[in-house]
């Protein structure tokens, strides 16, 4: 990225643009998001990603109030360990995101703070409960965000907003600095505009067990080639734009067999 301040002051100038409208932000760090982005090494993986982070997970020195005004002093004293990993990729964390009421709902409407708006159509809902993330990514805010997922919290507002969430195996990601909705339950995961920034995030933030005995270091590798490839194939898909055979073989698939009246998929998993 050329100009890494330039793209994170652009990216301040739009939340001043568009927040209001939207409500995605509970907190912006201007300061410490241009001072971060003097020091960024141009070379790193997310050099210069803008980032929002799902209010659940401690930044250090920013309010952490788990979206519920019975929290609205609390200040973290350090970062959470994906958001380390994340700063030490080289990406630039803007600010805290909305979210459901300590994350318990699946709407981002009727919070403390007012209803996350949903950048695309303004009478429909952003799903939640990392409405403020998914809203902050698909309106251009910021270039990804962090939310949080114990039982739909980043695919539905990531579905609802039309952009890319992800939430990840259980042990992929450290969750220390997350707060607790259930334990066995809870994930963090990335949301982006696209798989490729979603991938190299996971790739930034997962392993680093050493301080949640949950997360173990990876297996595999994202983007690793067809080895690691999992695939399904719509049936209706099959039927209205037909099967590359060729493509789905390289893939150690075997492709779609039709009949008149109904459509066989089978994969080999080599996983």
């Amino acid at each position: 990225m050329p100009d890494i301040v330039a793209h994170v002051q652009a990216s301040l100038d739009r939340i001043d643009d568009l927040d209001s409208t939207i409500n995605a932000f509970v907190t912006v760090d201007r300061e410490g998001a241009l001072r971060a982005a003097k020091h960024v090494d141009p070379k790193a993986l997310l050099a210069g990603l803008t980032i929002g982070v799902k209010d659940n997970l401690d930044v250090a020195g920013l309010p952490c109030s788990y979206g519920s005004e019975l929290f609205a002093d609390r200040v973290a004293a350090q970062d959470g360990t994906a958001i380390a990993q994340l700063r030490a990729g080289g990406a630039v964390i803007i600010g805290k995101t909305m979210l459901t009421e300590l994350a318990c709902g699946t709407t981002g409407t009727a919070t403390p703070r007012g209803d996350t708006i949903n950048p695309w159509a303004h009478d429909r809902m952003t799903g939640g409960s990392s409405s403020g993330s998914a809203a902050a990514v698909a309106s251009g805010m910021v270039d990804a965000a962090i939310g949080s997922d114990t039982s739909c919290s980043i695919r539905l507002p990531a579905a609802h907003c039309g952009i890319v969430g992800l939430k990840p195996t259980y042990d992929r990601i450290s969750r220390l600095g997350l707060s607790v909705c259930a334990s066995s339950l809870d994930h963090i995961g990335p949301l982006a505009r696209s798989v490729a920034t979603v991938a190299q995030m996971l790739k930034v933030m997962q392993g680093a067990g050493h301080d949640d005995p949950t997360t173990e270091s990876p297996t595999q590798s994202t983007g690793s080639g067809s080895e690691y490839f999992r695939a399904s194939f719509s049936m209706n898909a099959s039927r209205t734009y037909g099967c590359d055979s060729t493509r789905l073989s390289s893939y150690s698939g075997r492709w779609v067999q039709r009949s008149p009246n109904w459509t066989w998929e089978r994969f080999l998993d080599p996983m």
